[in-house]
């Protein structure tokens, strides 16, 4: 039988705080999503079993009959090792939960939080980006603004949850059409943008026709009121050398209120 002395003791308590910080790896390999830092963290967790193991054979093993001070001097190291360990597994998964916390808060600053894409904010970040980007390489970049035609009826017809469905579904048809270096963003209530780099006036025009297209062919259901149609309006323009942001927008605006004074669901370029 083993005694129960000081070194048994504190061994113990250090195989006490190991089984503790198996806890935060159990809870990092929760938030982790990445494959090598998911095997790295189980990796931690193997190694602190394997220290739990050798406090295990220490406890039976270490003999009682050597220097009392140097088995205090071990059992001390030990316990402040599985301290150590401890500490580090959680300051780790309280970097981790902090790290995904901050990510979250600034998704949610730059993503609508309606449709899952990108807001107003992350927009205009973007095209001042871009803005720099033709000022200093001359490449095309065109603007297109889409609206949803009749889009208030909707809202009167069946209420804002079907409202809030359709510019849902919308939003995931835009996502499916634009391409991989495009910014789609909600501006408004049913107006959507698309910057759309490296991307020429007839380009632009081609791509807003593709949605215009996708948007009409297409019906959303509703529940409770089956499938409805919708359709919608574009505005398109093409950055100019000298022309600042706001101009761009302006124009692709004004194009748009073109689109619709032509009778809605059509492509207006601006001039």
């Amino acid at each position: 039988m083993i005694a129960i002395d000081f070194t048994s003791l504190a061994l113990l308590l250090g195989m006490g705080f190991l089984l503790l910080g198996l806890l935060p790896v159990v809870r990092l390999l929760r938030l982790t999503r990445s494959r090598s830092l998911r095997i790295s963290w189980s990796f931690l967790g193997l190694m602190i079993i394997g220290f739990i193991a050798g406090y295990a054979f220490l406890i039976a093993a270490l003999p009682r009959s050597a220097d009392p001070i140097l088995l205090a001097v071990i059992s001390s190291i030990m316990v402040l090792g599985s301290l150590f360990v401890l500490s580090v597994a959680f300051l780790s998964a309280q970097t981790v939960s902090d790290v995904a916390r901050l990510a979250e808060l600034e998704r949610d600053v730059i993503i609508d939080p309606l449709t899952g894409i990108h807001n107003r904010r992350f927009f205009n970040d973007r095209l001042a980006e871009e803005e720099a980007r033709f000022d200093r390489t001359g490449a095309p970049l065109s603007l297109i603004i889409v609206d949803l035609d009749h889009f208030k009826s909707i809202n009167d017809r069946f209420g804002h949850a079907a409202g809030d469905r359709v510019l849902i579904v919308t939003a995931a048809r835009l996502t499916e059409i634009v391409r991989a270096f495009d910014v789609l963003a909600r501006i408004g209530g049913e107006e959507f943008v698309i910057l759309a780099p490296n991307t020429n006036a007839a380009e632009a025009e081609h791509l807003a026709e593709r949605i215009r297209l996708a948007i009409r062919e297409s019906t959303i259901t509703l529940p409770g009121y089956g499938e409805v149609s919708i359709t919608a309006s574009f505005g398109v323009a093409t950055h100019l050398p000298g022309e600042r942001a706001q101009s761009l927008l302006s124009r692709a605006d004004s194009a748009l209120y073109a689109a619709k004074a032509s009778g809605r669901n059509c492509v207006a370029l601006a001039e």
